[in-house]
Parts: C-alpha cells; sequence; structure tokens
C-alpha cells in the first residue's frame, strides 16, 4: 500500500531523518469512505500508510532528540524545535473516552486533548505589525503612484 521511496527533493524527504521513512502515501477516492486508521494512543490518520509515516518520523525526531541531549556541546536554545517533534492529530474519532488534562479541562478522548494542547503553541501574530515589519509602512498608508501621466482627458 505504501511504497517507500520519495522523489527527490520532496519536502517530506528533507523532513525525514531517516531514509525508512520516506513513505509515499497515495490519496484515494476510497479513502473518503474508508473509516480512519486508529493508533494505539487513540490519534486518527487517513490511512495506515500515514499512520506507518507518522510513528516512524516520530521514532526519528525522538532518536534526534536523545543524540541532542548526549551532546554537551549544544546551545541552550537548541530545544527550539522541541515543539515540532511531537505529532498534532488533524482529525480524531467521536468515541467518547474522557480524559483530563493537568489544569482540569475534560476532553472527550486523548486525541481531542492532544489536538487543543497542540492549537495552544500556535503562537498569535499581529497581523498589522507584522505587514508593517514586511512592507516598511502601516497597513492603509497611501501608495507613491505616477498621476501626472493622468491627463488625457
Amino acid at each position: 500500500m505504501c511504497k517507500e521511496k520519495l522523489k527527490s527533493g520532496s519536502k517530506e524527504e528533507d523532513d525525514a531523518s531517516d531514509k525508512s521513512c520516506n513513505y509515499i502515501c497515495p490519496k484515494s477516492m476510497l479513502q473518503v469512505i474508508r473509516p480512519p486508521v486508529i493508533d494505539d494512543d487513540g490519534n486518527a490518520y487517513e490511512s495506515e500508510c500515514e499512520m506507518k509515516r507518522a510513528h516512524c518520523k516520530q521514532k526519528a525526531a525522538k532518536g534526534k532528540k536523545k543524540e541532542r541531549q548526549s551532546d554537551e556541546s549544544d546551545s541552550a536554545d537548541g530545544d527550539s524545535t522541541d515543539q515540532n517533534d511531537t505529532f498534532c492529530p488533524q482529525l480524531c474519532l467521536d468515541n467518547y473516552d474522557p480524559v483530563t488534562d493537568e489544569t482540569g479541562k475534560t476532553y472527550s478522548n486523548a486525541c481531542y486533548m492532544k489536538r487543543a494542547k497542540c492549537k495552544g503553541k500556535k503562537k498569535d501574530v499581529d497581523v498589522l505589525a507584522e505587514y508593517e515589519r514586511i512592507y516598511g509602512k502601516p497597513f492603509g498608508a497611501s501608495r507613491k503612484t505616477n498621476v501626472d501621466n493622468d491627463t488625457d482627458k
């Protein structure tokens, strides 16, 4: 069902540190009809291939993290990729198996709790400040245009 080679230069190949994680998971119309595949942790995947790829990348990321921790020459800010090391489920089944997080909030199952925690990691962006940073002027500022040539009338 899964092919283990990716075309060179693809994003997925760059993301995977281990060559064995290079799965190509075909998208088909059957996936619309088939229910998602659920792993032991309650995470839902579009197919078994997607689940294998995610688990493989998680193992590779854990291996990288252990190497980084054992290397004493790394700087203290080397843990900035820790957020990317955890898997964030895109979809969850609606099975009711309530779990409670450390703050006391209850979720219908562990998958929904993981999704909520992933969403909480996203950084709020001040869109107007970001626009000004990129374009060097506040949003809505007038543009300099050549209107001198508009004398055809």
